[in-house]
């Protein structure tokens, strides 16, 4: 009986451990907001819970500043520090954030009239200026313009555009490839916008080309070859046969 007691303890002393290296390793995470936009970071706990008081800091050059709190279902959040909200979840939202917020850590932390413990930390970084806006990646598009007889073909590959927190961006183009417009355009003009409303415009360069002259440059090319190797399967098939007749 004393044996089994000794593992039971053992055992309790043990689950106590992993729950105290839950609670005080949580994790870093690294948030990254436009300046000027907002953000919620998560606790990861319900501050309702029996015993779970929380507080939030914010770790800015190795000063710790208490930023919001919730005791015993009193919610406070020092909007001299942060425009913020903290929420009875644990979670707290910043909002129009600067670049001088930028690098700072957000700290939550359970606790109670013991005392608070580590609980997750939320490392902050603010884009500014032109990091803001979405961007055209490999700008060496051009666009071939096929004139018709009753209108204009634009042919182009449409550009990739990318944003730091949306990722791929979907792009519009005026005019369209491959239809065919009435209005003769000196560019292709490409468009793109994040999920804030930043837009980000790409502008090709037209070659026209009449197609009642003659092929694409390319199309000429391929015709041009295509002759000079018949040109050569002639010679050599006249060649042979000369030689079969001489013989």
């Amino acid at each position: 009986w004393r044996r089994l007691q000794s593992q039971i303890g053992t055992g309790y002393t043990l689950l106590c451990l992993a729950i105290g290296n839950v609670i005080t390793a949580y994790g870093v995470q690294i948030v990254s907001v436009k300046e000027g936009g907002s953000v919620t970071l998560d606790c990861g706990v319900k501050t309702t819970e029996v015993g779970r008081n929380l507080k939030w800091d914010v770790l800015t050059n190795g000063q710790d500043a208490q930023l919001a709190f919730n005791v015993d279902g009193t919610i406070l959040c020092n909007i001299e520090l942060n425009d913020c909200t903290l929420y009875p979840n644990g979670s707290i939202v910043l909002r129009n954030l600067t670049v001088e917020d930028g690098g700072n850590t957000y700290r939550c932390q359970l606790g109670d009239e013991t005392g608070y413990k580590y609980y997750s930390d939320h490392l902050l970084t603010v884009s500014s200026g032109i990091n803001n806006r979405p961007f055209f990646e490999g700008q060496t598009h051009s666009s071939i313009a096929f004139e018709e007889p009753t209108g204009v073909i634009y042919a182009y590959s449409t550009p990739s555009c990318k944003d730091v927190e949306d990722g791929v961006l979907s792009v519009s183009c005026t005019p369209l490839s491959g239809v065919l417009v009435y209005q003769e355009y000196k560019y292709v003009t490409c468009s793109c916008t994040d999920s804030e409303g930043e837009m980000s415009n790409f502008q090709m360069n037209v070659t026209k080309h009449d197609s009642q002259t003659g092929l694409p440059p390319a199309a000429s090319i391929v015709v041009c070859t295509l002759l000079v190797v018949l040109l050569i399967i002639t010679v050599v098939l006249a060649c042979l046969l000369q030689k079969i007749y001489d013989d």
